[in-house]
């Protein structure tokens, strides 16, 4: 999918050289009007997880993450809010720390990172204050 995204970007009439500033977006929307989002959401989730962080590295890792910020953005998308921001709320922020901390404990051999660390689903509105 991501490669025809690509694909379908460059055969327009600008002939520049395209970057995430492009993809995104057009990412964004293909996700939008796919009838599979829930299983796109699962995928995300099931490699993020399990894929070993030499996997996630190069251009593997480039488009997990732009697929999970783009179904983040989906989630998250507040229309009265206005313009968007320009940095990661903190919702975000926290769980791709958290994310990224699981991932280096278990590359350094550690048996309880998921005991310290819960998961949490970037597509998930908290409406209220999480019981720790």
């Amino acid at each position: 999918m991501c490669r025809d995204i690509y694909e379908g970007l460059a055969s327009g009439e600008k002939q520049e050289p395209l970057g995430a500033d492009a993809f995104l977006p057009a990412l964004t929307e293909e996700l939008i009007w796919s009838p599979d989002i829930g299983e796109t959401q699962l995928d995300v989730e099931f490699l993020m997880e399990l894929l070993d962080p030499e996997e996630l590295l190069g251009e593997v890792g480039y488009y997990l993450t732009t697929w999970f910020g783009a179904l983040h953005h989906i989630a998250h998308h507040q229309p009265e809010a206005g313009r968007a921001p320009q940095e990661l709320s903190s919702e975000a922020s926290a769980s791709l720390s958290q994310w990224h901390r699981r991932r280096t404990l278990q590359g350094q051999g550690h048996s309880r990172p998921q005991a310290d660390l819960p998961f949490e689903e970037p597509w998930e509105i908290q409406t209220g204050p999480r019981d720790q």
